[in-house]
């Protein structure tokens, strides 16, 4: 199932960010490994790995937060790694 949440894509020298809902995806370029994205928004915070697609933590989102975020990670994983690589394999 491809659900649309209104996402739009900025592109920023910040990396890639999905900004739907209130909520905002980011990859940050100068992070860490394992692999993964920030989320904020809505009072909640949040890191996703896109190595093993699983939360890293999570403070403040429901469940049912999650699993809508979850499904916008999924539907656009090939864009977050390539933003990944794009900012940490210099």
């Amino acid at each position: 199932m491809n659900i649309d949440f209104g996402i739009d894509w900025v592109y920023t020298g910040m990396g890639t960010i999905v900004d739907f809902n209130g909520v905002k995806i980011r990859v940050n370029p100068r992070d860490h490994y394992p692999p993964h994205v920030h989320v904020d928004g809505n009072g909640g915070v949040a890191r996703f790995n896109i190595e093993t697609m699983e939360w890293m933590e999570s403070l403040e989102f429901s469940r049912s937060d999650l699993r809508a975020i979850e499904e916008v990670i999924h539907q656009r994983i090939e864009e977050i790694w390539a933003e990944w690589r794009r900012c940490h394999e210099k």
